[in-house]
């Protein structure tokens, strides 16, 4: 999967998701679970 599908596909969940009072209390954050040590 390319990263335009990837941007494409989150756009399309968070459309999903708004409905004027989840957007204002949650939003999304993306965060790395990697663990460099």
């Amino acid at each position: 999967m390319q990263m335009s599908d990837l941007i494409a596909a989150l756009q399309r969940w968070y459309a999903s998701q708004c409905n004027d009072v989840w957007e204002r209390s949650y939003g999304v954050e993306i965060v790395n679970i990697d663990n460099p040590g």
